[in-house]
């Protein structure tokens, strides 16, 4: 779960409108997101049930062409006020990292191993983790062994799990997969990149001929190539750190994630 506290913000804009529910003149802002007016409590009760209380948040989304996709804050923050509270889209390993456990993602040393797919695991309460299913699913069906012997380094096995996972909501989680595919990829931009060429070595050719994506019906997977660099240039993208006591990994969150980086010395 991310919860942003702000720091600073901007200023209150100062004006009339017209009430969201009832249509009368009205100077009253909603206190939180300041983007609907309410003439009355009654109003702003009535249409808070109607909806107003799942768009109810204190930034607006704006794009351009540059940046694409962005948030801005629509009122003036206190320090430690709380700007968003949500649960990630997806979660997994960073990209580069050494070998860890793909259920509670401690360090492993390859003394546990799951049962059904041969993935590092710290332990077997970790074999049941909702977080280890997709990989976990993949690896059974088509059997790819997972050959790991270095457990000190940085191992190339790892790049592909976070981008697997998402690909496997498609069919798992619809909606959470409409809205990681909203985000930003800048897939034009990264074509015959370093980064897209290590991709399609490592995550793109491994996932199709290795996990065998490529078999699995395009309803429950989506194993293009152009799919499959979208979705870890997604990652890649709008990917925000998370750090556990032994290691960090990185989560996409539906809103957080449209943060600029230029916001993020004001938030923790």
């Amino acid at each position: 779960m991310a919860e942003v506290s702000g720091i600073s913000g901007i200023k209150e804009e100062s004006s009339v409108g017209s009430c969201v529910e009832c249509g009368k003149g009205s100077s009253q802002r909603c206190a939180n997101c300041h983007q609907v007016f309410y003439c009355s409590r009654d109003c702003q009760k009535q249409n808070w049930k109607k909806g107003h209380k799942n768009e109810c948040k204190p930034f607006k989304m704006e794009s351009n062409t540059t940046l694409g996709r962005y948030l801005v804050a629509t009122k003036n923050f206190k320090a430690g006020d709380v700007i968003v509270k949500e649960e990630p889209l997806l979660v997994g390993p960073k990209q580069l990292t050494e070998p860890v456990c793909l259920g509670c993602y401690k360090r492993v040393d390859g003394s546990y191993r799951c049962r059904k797919c041969t993935w590092p695991l710290c332990g077997p309460a970790c074999e049941s983790s909702p977080d280890h299913v997709p990989e976990c699913f993949i690896g059974k069906v088509m059997g790819s062994p997972i050959d790991i012997q270095d457990f000190s380094d940085i191992n190339h096995f790892y790049e592909l799990v976070t981008c697997l996972r998402g690909l496997t909501l498609k069919k798992r989680s619809p909606k959470k997969y409409a809205s990681l595919l909203s985000l930003e990829s800048h897939y034009n931009d990264r074509i015959g990149t370093h980064i897209y060429n290590e991709n399609q070595t490592r995550v793109v050719n491994m996932l199709r001929n290795y996990f065998m994506l490529v078999d699995f019906p395009p309803d429950d997977i989506d194993a293009g190539e152009c799919s499959i660099h979208q979705m870890a240039g997604i990652i890649d993208v709008n990917g925000v750190g998370i750090v556990l006591p032994e290691t960090e990994i990185v989560g996409v969150y539906p809103s957080y994630s449209l943060l600029e980086h230029s916001c993020t010395p004001n938030t923790k």
